[in-house]
């Protein structure tokens, strides 16, 4: 089964711990979710190598009986077996306006109706957000933002952070390790962020996860980072941003 309607990419939540009241675990609920993903046809993102590398999918089939979920593979066949060898795996899809997601640990190679696919096992859990505010975007290749926060440990200093992706809840960068001693908990005052044709704003920003970004090139840090303390123009601007660079995602290039 191949997707019929384009869409962005949903990016998974990391922040997976806060977000336990939009749990299901439920198997009957579970279990119609999946069979309107695949009945709708609507397209999910698969996530894999700490979440920079992605390939979008279909469900194909949902069989409880054998505690299987199956997905059609991806047109590059070198990402299809970082897929089939990944350890753990982050699926994203949105519903009705709803994002929905679950992880699985292993993917298994499998024919399906002639074609090639891969199945993995049907969540014990799955989350479901329905907030607008949980909805995240790509910073644009194009523009590139980038957060200034002042340095934590060199008075007068300050560290660029690269958005990767942004929320009106908060967002993902990468940061220099020699220029910013990066831990969850860590939080940074004062930080600026340019958002285009729309404001510059003034930020409280706390880290929540740290991992390595594994490229060629200087080691960096990747941070999942929240907004503290956002009031409510602050929301409303950063809103204002996701909506624009959503639309502007959808225009052909």
């Amino acid at each position: 089964m191949k997707p019929t309607v384009a869409t962005v990419a949903a990016l998974p939540e990391t922040d997976v711990a806060a977000l336990r009241n939009y749990e299901l675990s439920t198997r009957a609920e579970i279990l119609a979710l999946l069979r309107a993903l695949r009945d709708k046809r609507a397209l999910v993102t698969a996530y894999v190598g700490q979440g920079l590398e992605f390939l979008v999918t279909s469900v194909i089939s949902v069989r409880p009986e054998f505690e299987e979920l199956t997905f059609g593979l991806g047109r590059d066949a070198s990402l299809n077996r970082r897929l089939l060898s990944a350890k753990s795996i982050v699926f994203v899809a949105t519903l009705d306006q709803v994002k929905l997601q679950f992880s699985a640990e292993r993917a298994e190679l499998i024919e399906a109706d002639g074609e090639s696919a891969f199945r993995v096992r049907i969540p014990d859990v799955l989350l479901r957000l329905q907030r607008r505010n949980f909805f995240r975007v790509h910073a644009p290749l194009a523009r590139p933002l980038v957060c200034r926060a002042p340095s934590p440990s060199r008075t007068g200093e300050f560290v660029d952070l690269t958005v990767l992706d942004i929320s009106c809840g908060g967002f993902g960068v990468w940061v220099d390790p020699g220029r910013l001693d990066a831990y969850p908990g860590l939080v940074l005052e004062n930080c600026t962020l340019d958002l285009p044709e729309v404001a510059t704003l003034e930020l409280t920003v706390e880290v929540r996860h740290v991992s390595d970004i594994r490229r060629v090139g200087r080691p960096r840090k990747r941070l999942g980072c929240r907004f503290l303390n956002a009031d409510g123009p602050t929301n409303t601007l950063l809103q204002r941003y996701v909506n624009r660079a959503e639309r502007e995602s959808l225009i052909p290039g």
